[in-house]
């Protein structure tokens, strides 16, 4: 059989590889073995974190290492929890937004004077800061509820 391989400067080798040679079969039975091994484990704790976790709410705060032992509604607890948190984070930066925009049109109308355009630069910077808080929040909460 012939194999394409890469050497290390990047020539592209054909090599013919003998599939039904001693060595080649025993290291393909080897890394059979072991993959069968990793395989059966994942499916043993998939179905660890399937079964277990009766609850809807844990009892207390965890992380998602922790999921492992609390299984589905914990996981489920802290999807739901993290798009709470990145709904009132877009909140909070819709409402700075306003508050922003509100208070910009008031120092606007204000006779100009060095103070105040330095303010009035302030205020712009926090309005764009705010808005791209809010984006970046609602692209994170689009972008959890798509994975």
């Amino acid at each position: 059989m012939v194999v394409l391989c890469i050497a290390p400067d990047f020539r592209l080798n054909y090599l013919t590889v003998d599939f039904y040679s001693i060595p080649i079969q025993g290291y393909v039975n080897q890394i059979s073995v072991e993959v069968g091994n990793r395989i059966n484990q994942m499916s043993a704790h998939l179905n660890l974190v399937i079964e277990i976790g009766a609850f809807e709410e844990p009892p207390c705060r965890f992380t998602f290492s922790d999921a492992w032992y609390l299984g589905i509604p914990a996981i489920r607890y802290g999807q739901r929890r993290t798009h709470e948190t990145l709904l009132s984070v877009s909140a909070g930066a819709t409402f700075f937004s306003a508050v922003t925009a509100t208070m910009l049109q008031i120092s606007y109308s204000v006779e100009r004077s060095y103070i105040i355009n330095i303010v009035n630069t302030f205020w712009y910077i926090s309005l764009v800061l705010s808005i791209g808080s809010a984006l970046n929040s609602l692209l994170s909460m689009g972008w959890r509820q798509s994975v």
